[in-house]
Protein backbone atom coordinates (compact mmCIF):
# COMPACT_ATOMS: atom_id res chain seq x y z
CA UNK A 1 0.00 0.00 0.00
CA UNK A 2 1.63 3.58 -1.06
CA UNK A 3 2.56 5.76 2.14
CA UNK A 4 -0.03 8.86 1.38
CA UNK A 5 2.44 10.92 3.68
CA UNK A 6 5.16 9.55 1.60
CA UNK A 7 3.65 10.80 -1.00
CA UNK A 8 2.69 13.80 0.09
CA UNK A 9 5.85 14.77 1.46
CA UNK A 10 7.47 14.20 -1.78
CA UNK A 11 4.91 16.44 -3.83
CA UNK A 12 5.51 19.41 -1.56
CA UNK A 13 9.42 18.40 -2.17
CA UNK A 14 9.32 18.65 -5.76
CA UNK A 15 7.13 21.58 -6.46
CA UNK A 16 9.70 23.87 -5.07
CA UNK A 17 12.45 22.55 -6.63
CA UNK A 18 10.98 22.81 -9.87
CA UNK A 19 10.10 26.05 -9.15
CA UNK A 20 13.36 26.87 -7.38
CA UNK A 21 15.77 25.68 -10.89
CA UNK A 22 13.24 27.83 -13.25
CA UNK A 23 13.63 31.05 -11.37
CA UNK A 24 17.39 30.63 -11.25
CA UNK A 25 17.88 29.56 -15.11
CA UNK A 26 15.22 30.08 -16.99
CA UNK A 27 15.71 33.84 -18.07
CA UNK A 28 11.88 34.81 -18.60
CA UNK A 29 10.77 33.78 -15.28
CA UNK A 30 13.35 35.87 -13.60
CA UNK A 31 11.85 39.40 -15.32
CA UNK A 32 8.63 38.72 -12.69
CA UNK A 33 9.54 40.89 -9.28
CA UNK A 34 8.51 38.26 -6.85
CA UNK A 35 9.50 35.39 -8.65
CA UNK A 36 12.85 34.58 -6.14
CA UNK A 37 9.81 35.16 -2.44
CA UNK A 38 7.89 32.71 -4.26
CA UNK A 39 10.64 30.59 -4.49
CA UNK A 40 11.55 30.83 -1.00
CA UNK A 41 8.71 30.46 0.55
CA UNK A 42 7.80 27.36 -1.26
CA UNK A 43 11.53 26.23 -0.02
CA UNK A 44 10.56 26.86 3.55
CA UNK A 45 7.72 25.21 3.15
CA UNK A 46 9.68 21.80 2.25
CA UNK A 47 12.20 22.88 4.94
CA UNK A 48 9.27 22.44 7.68
CA UNK A 49 7.84 19.06 6.23
CA UNK A 50 11.09 17.55 5.92
CA UNK A 51 12.38 18.81 9.21
CA UNK A 52 8.80 16.96 10.83
CA UNK A 53 8.89 13.80 8.63
CA UNK A 54 13.38 12.91 9.49
CA UNK A 55 12.99 12.96 13.03
CA UNK A 56 16.60 12.05 13.98
CA UNK A 57 19.39 14.61 12.42
CA UNK A 58 22.66 14.67 13.01
CA UNK A 59 24.62 17.55 14.34
CA UNK A 60 26.88 17.20 10.42
CA UNK A 61 22.88 17.57 8.69
CA UNK A 62 21.96 20.52 10.53
CA UNK A 63 24.27 22.62 11.75
CA UNK A 64 23.86 24.77 8.18
CA UNK A 65 20.71 26.00 9.91
CA UNK A 66 22.02 28.23 12.76
CA UNK A 67 24.49 29.68 9.95
CA UNK A 68 21.48 30.32 7.66
CA UNK A 69 19.16 32.20 10.45
CA UNK A 70 22.50 34.36 11.67
CA UNK A 71 22.86 35.21 7.57
CA UNK A 72 19.62 36.30 7.08
CA UNK A 73 18.35 37.65 11.11
CA UNK A 74 21.91 39.81 11.93
CA UNK A 75 21.31 42.28 9.36
CA UNK A 76 17.76 42.97 9.70
CA UNK A 77 18.28 43.72 13.15
CA UNK A 78 21.20 45.54 12.94
CA UNK A 79 18.81 47.69 10.15
CA UNK A 80 20.89 46.23 7.19
CA UNK A 81 17.47 44.07 5.49
CA UNK A 82 19.25 44.67 1.82
CA UNK A 83 21.84 42.21 3.03
CA UNK A 84 19.91 39.85 4.34
CA UNK A 85 18.02 39.69 1.22
CA UNK A 86 21.21 38.63 -0.82
CA UNK A 87 21.66 35.84 1.51
CA UNK A 88 17.75 35.12 1.86
CA UNK A 89 17.75 34.03 -1.85
CA UNK A 90 20.79 31.19 -1.07
CA UNK A 91 18.92 28.70 0.43
CA UNK A 92 19.29 26.33 -1.64
CA UNK A 93 23.04 26.71 -1.07
CA UNK A 94 23.22 27.10 2.15
CA UNK A 95 21.40 24.44 3.65
CA UNK A 96 22.37 22.14 0.51
CA UNK A 97 24.05 19.69 3.48
CA UNK A 98 20.53 19.41 4.54
CA UNK A 99 18.68 19.08 0.87
CA UNK A 100 21.00 15.89 0.40
CA UNK A 101 20.82 14.58 3.10
CA UNK A 102 17.02 14.33 3.14
CA UNK A 103 17.52 13.05 -0.36
CA UNK A 104 19.02 9.98 0.65
CA UNK A 105 17.35 9.58 4.25
CA UNK A 106 13.84 9.16 1.46
CA UNK A 107 15.18 7.73 -1.46
CA UNK A 108 14.12 10.25 -3.67
CA UNK A 109 16.81 10.86 -6.11
CA UNK A 110 14.93 9.12 -8.93
CA UNK A 111 12.12 11.69 -8.24
CA UNK A 112 14.70 14.48 -8.73
CA UNK A 113 16.48 12.77 -12.25
CA UNK A 114 12.26 12.92 -13.60
CA UNK A 115 12.28 16.57 -12.51
CA UNK A 116 15.49 17.21 -13.87
CA UNK A 117 14.06 15.57 -17.12
CA UNK A 118 10.82 17.95 -17.00
CA UNK A 119 12.71 20.87 -16.96
CA UNK A 120 15.47 20.15 -19.80
CA UNK A 121 13.37 21.93 -21.98
CA UNK A 122 13.06 25.01 -20.42
CA UNK A 123 16.95 24.76 -20.27
CA UNK A 124 17.78 23.77 -24.06
CA UNK A 125 15.38 26.95 -24.58
CA UNK A 126 17.27 29.04 -22.46
CA UNK A 127 20.92 27.46 -24.21
CA UNK A 128 19.75 28.43 -27.55
CA UNK A 129 18.35 31.67 -26.99
CA UNK A 130 21.72 32.62 -25.49
CA UNK A 131 23.35 31.00 -28.39
CA UNK A 132 21.95 32.62 -30.81
CA UNK A 133 22.12 36.22 -29.05
CA UNK A 134 26.03 35.47 -28.27
CA UNK A 135 26.47 34.84 -32.40
CA UNK A 136 24.83 38.10 -33.16
CA UNK A 137 26.62 40.01 -30.12
CA UNK A 138 29.61 38.54 -27.97
CA UNK A 139 28.53 40.65 -25.35
CA UNK A 140 24.98 39.46 -25.09
CA UNK A 141 25.28 37.65 -21.64
CA UNK A 142 27.56 40.23 -19.72
CA UNK A 143 25.58 43.22 -20.68
CA UNK A 144 22.98 41.58 -18.18
CA UNK A 145 22.78 42.95 -15.02
CA UNK A 146 20.35 42.92 -11.65
CA UNK A 147 18.00 45.43 -13.27
CA UNK A 148 17.77 47.93 -16.85
CA UNK A 149 15.97 47.90 -19.72
CA UNK A 150 18.54 45.69 -21.99
CA UNK A 151 18.54 43.19 -18.45
CA UNK A 152 14.47 42.85 -18.89
CA UNK A 153 14.63 42.99 -22.30
CA UNK A 154 16.71 40.14 -22.75
CA UNK A 155 15.44 38.07 -19.92
CA UNK A 156 12.55 38.33 -21.38
CA UNK A 157 13.31 36.84 -24.41
CA UNK A 158 15.26 33.88 -22.89
CA UNK A 159 19.14 34.97 -22.67
CA UNK A 160 21.05 33.84 -19.99
CA UNK A 161 23.20 36.08 -18.06
CA UNK A 162 26.37 35.52 -15.48
CA UNK A 163 23.90 33.01 -13.32
CA UNK A 164 23.58 30.46 -16.85
CA UNK A 165 27.29 30.41 -17.68
CA UNK A 166 28.61 29.94 -14.55
CA UNK A 167 26.12 27.10 -14.37
CA UNK A 168 26.98 25.37 -17.19
CA UNK A 169 31.20 26.01 -16.05
CA UNK A 170 30.54 23.62 -13.08
CA UNK A 171 27.71 21.17 -14.91
CA UNK A 172 30.40 21.31 -17.69
CA UNK A 173 32.98 19.43 -15.08
CA UNK A 174 30.02 16.88 -13.55
CA UNK A 175 28.93 15.33 -17.29
CA UNK A 176 32.29 14.91 -18.25
CA UNK A 177 33.16 12.55 -15.33
CA UNK A 178 29.62 11.08 -15.87
CA UNK A 179 30.65 10.06 -19.13
CA UNK A 180 34.09 8.08 -18.26
CA UNK A 181 32.27 6.52 -15.91
CA UNK A 182 29.02 5.87 -16.95
CA UNK A 183 28.88 2.26 -18.48
CA UNK A 184 25.36 2.67 -20.32
CA UNK A 185 26.31 4.06 -24.18
CA UNK A 186 23.26 6.26 -24.09
CA UNK A 187 23.92 7.40 -21.02
CA UNK A 188 27.35 8.48 -21.68
CA UNK A 189 26.72 10.15 -25.30
CA UNK A 190 23.97 12.52 -23.38
CA UNK A 191 26.44 13.60 -20.65
CA UNK A 192 29.39 14.07 -23.58
CA UNK A 193 26.94 16.19 -25.45
CA UNK A 194 26.06 18.11 -22.48
CA UNK A 195 29.80 19.03 -21.29
CA UNK A 196 30.73 19.69 -25.32
CA UNK A 197 27.46 22.41 -25.51
CA UNK A 198 28.16 23.50 -22.13
CA UNK A 199 31.85 24.40 -23.50
CA UNK A 200 30.24 26.01 -26.81
CA UNK A 201 28.54 28.52 -24.69
CA UNK A 202 30.99 29.22 -22.41
CA UNK A 203 33.86 30.16 -24.78
CA UNK A 204 31.24 32.51 -26.70
CA UNK A 205 30.24 33.93 -23.78
CA UNK A 206 33.45 35.77 -23.28
CA UNK A 207 33.68 34.80 -19.58
CA UNK A 208 37.62 33.93 -18.54
CA UNK A 209 37.09 32.87 -15.36
CA UNK A 210 34.24 30.27 -16.29
CA UNK A 211 36.45 29.34 -19.18
CA UNK A 212 39.61 28.85 -16.86
CA UNK A 213 36.74 27.06 -14.40
CA UNK A 214 35.98 24.74 -17.40
CA UNK A 215 39.62 23.97 -18.84
CA UNK A 216 40.54 23.18 -14.92
CA UNK A 217 37.75 20.54 -14.04
CA UNK A 218 39.02 18.91 -17.22
CA UNK A 219 41.90 18.65 -16.55
CA UNK A 220 41.14 17.58 -13.03
CA UNK A 221 38.95 14.90 -13.96
CA UNK A 222 41.72 13.71 -16.31
CA UNK A 223 44.53 13.86 -13.53
CA UNK A 224 42.02 11.74 -10.96
CA UNK A 225 41.02 9.09 -13.49
CA UNK A 226 44.64 8.40 -14.73
CA UNK A 227 45.64 8.43 -11.41
CA UNK A 228 42.65 6.40 -10.03
CA UNK A 229 43.61 3.47 -12.68
CA UNK A 230 47.20 3.54 -11.84
CA UNK A 231 49.23 5.45 -9.25
CA UNK A 232 52.23 5.32 -11.49
CA UNK A 233 50.22 8.15 -12.80
CA UNK A 234 50.69 10.40 -10.18
CA UNK A 235 54.69 10.17 -10.94
CA UNK A 236 54.25 11.17 -14.53
CA UNK A 237 51.81 13.64 -13.52
CA UNK A 238 54.29 15.61 -11.16
CA UNK A 239 56.86 15.28 -13.78
CA UNK A 240 54.57 16.96 -16.50
CA UNK A 241 53.62 20.02 -14.15
CA UNK A 242 57.39 20.42 -13.90
CA UNK A 243 58.31 20.17 -17.36
CA UNK A 244 54.82 22.59 -17.73
CA UNK A 245 56.48 25.32 -15.24
CA UNK A 246 59.68 25.30 -16.98
CA UNK A 247 58.02 25.57 -20.95
CA UNK A 248 55.00 26.13 -19.93
CA UNK A 249 54.43 29.62 -22.07
CA UNK A 250 55.83 27.78 -25.27
CA UNK A 251 53.50 24.67 -24.71
CA UNK A 252 50.85 27.52 -24.16
CA UNK A 253 51.24 29.56 -27.30
CA UNK A 254 51.52 26.12 -29.15
CA UNK A 255 48.08 25.71 -27.89
CA UNK A 256 46.05 29.17 -27.67
CA UNK A 257 47.35 29.76 -31.50
CA UNK A 258 45.73 27.23 -32.45
CA UNK A 259 42.91 27.52 -30.19
CA UNK A 260 42.37 30.85 -31.37
CA UNK A 261 41.66 29.63 -34.72
CA UNK A 262 38.46 28.07 -34.17
CA UNK A 263 36.76 30.64 -31.50
CA UNK A 264 35.14 33.96 -32.77
CA UNK A 265 37.59 36.73 -32.81
CA UNK A 266 35.25 39.58 -32.03
CA UNK A 267 34.90 39.25 -28.27
CA UNK A 268 37.02 40.02 -25.24
CA UNK A 269 38.15 36.10 -24.69
CA UNK A 270 39.99 36.32 -27.92
CA UNK A 271 41.23 39.63 -27.00
CA UNK A 272 42.50 38.80 -23.72
CA UNK A 273 43.52 35.31 -25.18
CA UNK A 274 45.72 36.48 -27.67
CA UNK A 275 47.26 39.55 -25.72
CA UNK A 276 48.22 36.37 -23.19
CA UNK A 277 49.66 33.49 -25.57
CA UNK A 278 53.17 35.30 -25.42
CA UNK A 279 53.68 35.02 -22.20
CA UNK A 280 50.74 33.11 -20.69
CA UNK A 281 52.09 31.71 -17.38
CA UNK A 282 52.82 35.87 -16.40
CA UNK A 283 50.05 37.05 -17.88
CA UNK A 284 47.44 34.84 -16.77
CA UNK A 285 48.55 36.19 -12.77
CA UNK A 286 49.04 39.82 -14.36
CA UNK A 287 45.49 39.59 -16.13
CA UNK A 288 44.01 37.95 -12.58
CA UNK A 289 45.87 40.31 -10.63
CA UNK A 290 44.44 43.59 -12.80
CA UNK A 291 40.85 42.25 -13.00
CA UNK A 292 40.66 41.12 -8.71
CA UNK A 293 43.20 42.87 -6.84
CA UNK A 294 40.52 46.33 -6.04
CA UNK A 295 37.33 44.16 -5.11
CA UNK A 296 39.38 41.55 -3.06
CA UNK A 297 40.82 44.28 -1.54
CA UNK A 298 38.41 45.78 -0.74
CA UNK A 299 36.92 43.18 0.94
CA UNK A 300 40.04 42.06 2.90
CA UNK A 301 40.71 45.81 4.00
CA UNK A 302 36.78 46.01 5.51
CA UNK A 303 37.41 42.51 6.90
CA UNK A 304 40.52 43.73 9.09
CA UNK A 305 38.59 46.47 10.10
CA UNK A 306 36.35 44.93 11.35
CA UNK A 307 36.77 41.29 12.34
CA UNK A 308 34.68 40.38 14.80
CA UNK A 309 31.31 41.22 13.86
CA UNK A 310 31.93 42.44 10.37
CA UNK A 311 30.56 45.55 8.73
CA UNK A 312 27.11 45.06 9.81
CA UNK A 313 28.15 45.05 13.24
CA UNK A 314 28.21 49.17 12.87
CA UNK A 315 25.17 51.14 13.02
CA UNK A 316 23.65 53.62 10.52
CA UNK A 317 25.92 53.40 8.03
CA UNK A 318 23.61 53.91 5.17
CA UNK A 319 23.58 51.32 1.86
CA UNK A 320 26.13 52.99 -0.13
CA UNK A 321 28.75 53.91 2.88
CA UNK A 322 28.35 50.20 3.96
CA UNK A 323 28.55 48.46 0.38
CA UNK A 324 31.27 50.83 -0.62
CA UNK A 325 33.79 48.94 1.87
CA UNK A 326 33.42 45.71 0.35
CA UNK A 327 34.22 44.73 -3.05
CA UNK A 328 31.12 42.41 -3.56
CA UNK A 329 33.23 40.11 -6.17
CA UNK A 330 33.53 37.40 -4.25
CA UNK A 331 30.96 35.31 -1.94
CA UNK A 332 33.64 33.73 0.45
CA UNK A 333 35.39 36.98 1.01
CA UNK A 334 32.32 39.35 1.39
CA UNK A 335 31.01 37.27 3.73
CA UNK A 336 34.16 37.85 5.83
CA UNK A 337 33.89 41.53 5.18
CA UNK A 338 29.87 41.67 5.93
CA UNK A 339 30.03 39.28 8.79
CA UNK A 340 33.51 38.91 10.39
CA UNK A 341 36.01 36.61 10.76
CA UNK A 342 33.80 33.01 13.01
CA UNK A 343 31.04 33.94 10.48
CA UNK A 344 33.45 33.68 7.81
CA UNK A 345 35.10 30.07 8.56
CA UNK A 346 31.50 28.75 9.50
CA UNK A 347 30.77 29.40 6.13
CA UNK A 348 33.24 28.11 4.09
CA UNK A 349 33.05 25.15 6.45
CA UNK A 350 29.62 24.95 5.50
CA UNK A 351 30.36 24.64 1.63
CA UNK A 352 32.72 21.82 2.49
CA UNK A 353 30.11 19.83 4.12
CA UNK A 354 28.28 19.49 0.76
CA UNK A 355 30.60 16.87 -0.09
CA UNK A 356 30.13 14.25 2.23
CA UNK A 357 32.80 11.80 3.50
CA UNK A 358 31.09 8.73 1.07
CA UNK A 359 31.13 11.17 -1.60
CA UNK A 360 34.85 10.92 -1.92
CA UNK A 361 35.06 6.42 -2.54
CA UNK A 362 36.55 5.08 -5.73
CA UNK A 363 33.73 5.61 -7.81
CA UNK A 364 32.48 9.28 -6.70
CA UNK A 365 36.17 10.75 -6.58
CA UNK A 366 36.90 11.40 -10.21
CA UNK A 367 33.38 14.12 -10.37
CA UNK A 368 34.08 15.13 -6.49
CA UNK A 369 37.60 16.50 -6.57
CA UNK A 370 36.70 18.69 -9.78
CA UNK A 371 33.47 19.90 -8.08
CA UNK A 372 34.98 20.89 -5.05
CA UNK A 373 38.05 22.38 -6.48
CA UNK A 374 36.05 24.65 -8.64
CA UNK A 375 33.48 25.47 -7.00
CA UNK A 376 35.55 26.92 -3.83
CA UNK A 377 37.69 28.67 -6.82
CA UNK A 378 34.30 30.12 -8.21
CA UNK A 379 33.24 31.48 -5.11
CA UNK A 380 36.36 33.03 -4.08
CA UNK A 381 36.60 34.91 -6.71
CA UNK A 382 32.90 35.66 -8.16
CA UNK A 383 29.40 35.93 -6.57
CA UNK A 384 27.00 32.99 -5.40
CA UNK A 385 23.91 32.96 -7.50
CA UNK A 386 21.16 30.11 -6.83
CA UNK A 387 21.96 28.46 -10.35
CA UNK A 388 25.44 27.74 -8.95
CA UNK A 389 23.59 26.27 -5.54
CA UNK A 390 21.21 24.04 -7.54
CA UNK A 391 24.26 22.94 -9.35
CA UNK A 392 26.08 22.40 -6.16
CA UNK A 393 24.01 21.15 -4.02
CA UNK A 394 21.49 19.10 -6.29
CA UNK A 395 22.68 18.31 -9.06
CA UNK A 396 25.96 17.49 -7.88
CA UNK A 397 24.53 14.67 -5.31
CA UNK A 398 22.42 13.28 -7.53
CA UNK A 399 25.45 12.80 -10.22
CA UNK A 400 26.65 10.33 -7.73
CA UNK A 401 23.91 8.51 -6.95
CA UNK A 402 23.89 7.64 -10.73
CA UNK A 403 27.17 6.30 -10.14
CA UNK A 404 26.13 4.56 -6.83
CA UNK A 405 23.33 2.75 -8.67
CA UNK A 406 25.18 1.56 -11.45
CA UNK A 407 28.01 0.07 -9.42
CA UNK A 408 25.09 -1.57 -7.17
CA UNK A 409 23.70 -3.19 -10.11
CA UNK A 410 27.08 -4.33 -11.63
CA UNK A 411 28.27 -5.31 -8.34
CA UNK A 412 24.96 -7.45 -8.19
CA UNK A 413 25.27 -9.03 -11.19
CA UNK A 414 29.27 -10.09 -11.18
CA UNK A 415 27.83 -11.35 -7.53
CA UNK A 416 25.61 -13.40 -9.31
CA UNK A 417 27.92 -14.71 -11.73
CA UNK A 418 30.50 -15.83 -9.19
CA UNK A 419 28.03 -17.88 -7.39
CA UNK A 420 26.65 -19.71 -10.79
CA UNK A 421 30.37 -20.28 -11.86
CA UNK A 422 30.86 -21.46 -7.80
CA UNK A 423 27.87 -23.63 -8.46
CA UNK A 424 29.00 -25.02 -11.81
CA UNK A 425 32.08 -26.30 -10.30
CA UNK A 426 30.78 -27.57 -7.54
CA UNK A 427 28.68 -30.10 -9.85
CA UNK A 428 32.15 -30.35 -11.71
Amino acid sequence: MINSRKVFNRIVFEIPLCMCVLFALYSPFMVYQYSTFITILLLFLWLIIALMDKKKWTSKEIYSIPLYVYLVVMPCIMGYSFISNRYLILVVFLLGSLISSYCEYVDMWNDIGKMLKIISPFLIYVYLKTFIALLNNPYASRKIKTTGDYTLLARGQGIGGYEFIYFLSLLSNICIGLFFQLKNKKHKAVCLIIAILSYIEIILSNYMTALMISIIGFILTIMVLLVKKNKIWMLFLSFGMVIFLLFGNDIMKIVLENFLKIIPQNGKTFMRLYEMKDYFIQNVFISFFEDRFFTINQSLNCLLKYPFLGIIGQLDLGREMLLSNVGQHSFFLDTFAFYGFGIGIYNIVNYFSLFKRQFFDKHCLIITIPTMFCGFVLLLFNNLTISIGICLSIIYPYSLYLLKKQNKKYDYINKYAVKAAEAVESEI
